[in-house]
């Protein structure tokens, strides 16, 4: 495994260093994916970017939600705002005026999605870490309203039976007015 910078270019094409930052340092050991495109698993951060921070979730190396927490507000803003312009002049929209965007804090999501899962007599309520089917079952969030994980607590009694099968189970939720909407959908083996 050789230095790298995270956006790395080989003689076959890129390389996808996840979790890392522009102008990172790293130490990669990198293989192809099922999909054939390259990737590169972090082993060692040897400089790290002016943009990379450490992330404010103590799930975020387990958690597959949140990819970019890594990165400091600022950067991560501006990168979010060329985002949006790119994709407006990519379809020949060009506003007269760009307004400043609005970033909501943290603890203001709405809506989450939990997948319910039963694992060897074993019932598990969380979201799926990264690259993986295996379910993370965290007890806080970063993004996401108080409220949405304390209705996850108060479900923990009545998760047995709705987990009857094997197969895995969403379990989305919307807070509004003070309540929540909640939607089930089993997933299928032609899914997964």
């Amino acid at each position: 495994s050789d230095v790298c910078s995270s956006d790395l270019k080989g003689p076959n094409g890129w390389v996808y260093l996840e979790r890392t930052a522009p102008l990172d340092q790293v130490r990669a050991k990198i293989h192809r994916d099922k999909l054939g495109v390259f990737r590169g698993e972090v082993i060692d951060i040897v400089q790290p970017s002016p943009y990379r921070q450490t992330p404010p979730c103590v799930h975020f190396d387990h958690c597959g939600n949140c990819t970019l927490q890594h990165l400091t507000p600022e950067f991560y803003q501006q990168w979010k705002l060329e985002l949006v312009r790119e994709a407006f002049l990519k379809v020949g929209i060009k506003p007269q005026k760009w307004l400043p965007p609005i970033f909501l804090k943290n603890k203001n999501r709405r809506r989450v999605t939990f997948t319910l899962r039963k694992n060897q007599g074993k019932v598990v309520l969380g979201y799926y870490q990264r690259r993986s089917q295996k379910i993370s079952e965290i007890s806080s969030c970063e993004i996401a309203l108080p409220e949405l994980f304390q209705l996850k607590e108060t479900l923990k009694p009545f998760l047995p039976f709705l987990a009857r099968g094997l197969e895995p189970i969403d379990l989305s939720f919307q807070w509004v007015n003070h309540q929540a909407d909640m939607r089930s959908e089993e997933h299928t083996s032609e899914l997964q």
